[in-house]
């Protein structure tokens, strides 16, 4: 009887210990992430070209690198297109915490 008792509690532990380890979700920061890509972005110089575009939107990923890849720039001109991902594309990522294969989206305007 008493191997029973040690035994349903040991099955116990061992069920309620693997339902806590499936709980863990990553940290996300994305804001310290956006500091770091807007000087990348702000370090650049803007050419004269560019006055025709306001805003782009920007998707993109983290590898398991930390490095940024870059999916998309949604504009039709491909010299903006070019020099976002000029700027942008394995840069590495050293502040804030992403999701490695999740996606991210942002917004450039021009001024």
């Amino acid at each position: 009887m008493k191997k029973v008792i040690k035994f349903s509690i040991l099955v116990f532990l061992m069920s309620t210990s693997m339902v806590f380890a499936n709980g863990f979700s990553p940290v996300e920061d994305f804001p310290k992430a956006m500091t770091q890509i807007k000087e990348y972005l702000t370090n650049c110089i803007v050419e004269d070209k560019f006055e025709n575009v306001n805003t782009v939107r920007v998707y993109f990923t983290v590898n398991s690198d930390g490095e940024i890849v870059i999916l998309d720039v949604s504009t039709k001109d491909n010299e903006v297109k070019n020099h976002i991902k000029d700027r942008l594309d394995r840069v590495q990522l050293t502040q804030g915490d992403l999701i490695i294969g999740k996606i991210y989206a942002f917004a450039v305007v021009f001024k």
